[in-house]
């Protein structure tokens, strides 16, 4: 019979719908073959099922059982590889050019939740765990053991540079900010901000330095939380008539009174270091040299800088006092001699 101008050969037919058949030669020159609602193309090289095309097999003929089998050539397809389950859409698919961002790929897998990768043999969780898998819904890659690259484990955006080295240093675990952007980064921003930090040492090289957000801003520990010891070659008060305001010199009538009056005491810290030490307590010094507690607004320390001013003024008192004595002799003693 014919049809649209086609030679047609047929058998078998079902409330008259067309089961089997064979077309000449399709308008490319390609002999097509129709099983059910399925058309298969032999072009002499390669064989197509509803336009999707597979490599000859080991013979010369070109097709593959409807249950299953094996291809030793390639498998070319033009639009997509869909796996038939419950969930739609999963397969690979092909891209939508040639790229490598989020809107530009050569090929897609795509699938309705998840994405899995077993490992076989000796796998060290089992043969056939799974040991990576992906939520392609949220974008998130999970694994049993590590994302490595080159000995060094990278977590942000490919290519940005802003990225967080996982690696080691010295032959311990470091992390640090990829060599990429000049090895700078944030530890949390002023948005983000980590609550605790534990460390046992912090070492900061010879052009670095330790800031603070703003200037004036928080202090580092606390009248509770202390630390045993800090070491310095100096320790630098700023003392510029710029950066202070209601200035009036010092100069209390009792200031020896003070002084005086001010017990000093040895002892030792229940925490921490337990050398013998020399000091005095907040609850009788005077308040020019106490340190207002942010949180608490009462005073538990002192203000070395205060202190030493405060010790300072009481010298100056005393200087005065031994030159007015020292003035008092001389005159006395210049009496005398006349006399």
């Amino acid at each position: 019979g014919t049809s649209s101008g086609a030679t047609w050969l047929w058998s078998g037919t079902s409330n008259g719908t067309f089961r089997y058949g064979m077309q000449g030669l399709d308008s490319g020159g390609n002999l097509r073959l129709y099983i059910g609602s399925n058309f298969y193309t032999f072009d002499g090289s390669s064989f197509y099922i509803n336009g999707v095309g597979f490599s000859k097999v080991g013979h010369t003929h070109s097709y593959l059982s409807s249950s299953g089998g094996s291809v030793s050539g390639a498998i070319v397809s033009n639009t997509s590889f869909n796996f038939s389950t419950t969930y739609g859409g999963t397969g690979l698919y092909m891209g939508n050019g040639d790229g490598a961002t989020e809107t530009t790929c050569n090929l897609d897998i795509q699938s309705w939740n998840g994405i899995g990768i077993k490992g076989m043999a000796g796998n060290p969780y089992g043969n056939g765990t799974r040991t990576v898998w992906i939520n392609a819904r949220h974008g998130e890659i999970a694994t049993k053991g590590g994302m490595n690259a080159m000995g060094t484990s990278y977590i942000g955006p490919s290519g940005s540079g802003y990225r967080v080295a996982f690696t080691t240093y010295a032959s311990e675990p470091c992390i640090c900010a990829s060599p990429q952007n000049g090895n700078w980064g944030y530890l949390g921003n002023p948005n983000s901000r980590w609550y605790w930090l534990y460390v046992k040492n912090i070492y900061v090289v010879a052009d670095g330095k330790i800031d603070p957000a703003t200037d004036g801003g928080p202090n580092i520990g606390g009248y509770s939380d202390r630390f045993a010891g800090v070491w310095a070659i100096t320790f630098g008060s700023t003392s510029l008539r710029e950066v202070k305001e209601n200035i009036a010199e010092y100069r209390p009538i009792s200031i020896l009174d003070k002084v005086k009056a001010l017990p000093v005491y040895s002892y030792q810290h229940k925490v921490g270091r337990h050398a013998k030490q020399l000091g005095v307590m907040v609850e009788e010094s005077p308040s020019e040299i106490l340190v207002q507690d942010d949180e608490e607004k009462e005073a538990h320390s002192i203000d070395l800088y205060s202190y030493t001013t405060f010790v300072l003024a009481g010298l100056k008192e005393a200087v005065r006092k031994i030159e007015q004595l020292e003035a008092k002799f001389t005159a006395i003693t210049q009496k005398e001699t006349i006399a």
